[in-house]
C-alpha cells in the first residue's frame, strides 16, 4: 500500500454524535439513527458518507 497525504477543499459535515469506546462500539446504532434522516438534508453536494 502506498501512503499519501492530500490537501482537500474545506467540507461542512452534518451528523449525529454518540459517546462510545472501542470496547463499547455503537457505530451501527449511530448509522441506523442517521440514515433515515439523510433525505432531509437539502443541497447535498455529494452522496459521500463519512464515519469519523
Amino acid at each position: 500500500m502506498q501512503v499519501r497525504i492530500e490537501i482537500l477543499k474545506e467540507k461542512k459535515l452534518i451528523g449525529n454524535k454518540l459517546k462510545m469506546s472501542l470496547s463499547n462500539n455503537k457505530t451501527g446504532r449511530l448509522w441506523g439513527d442517521f440514515l433515515p434522516k439523510i433525505k432531509q438534508i437539502k443541497n447535498r453536494l455529494t452522496t459521500e458518507k463519512i464515519s469519523i
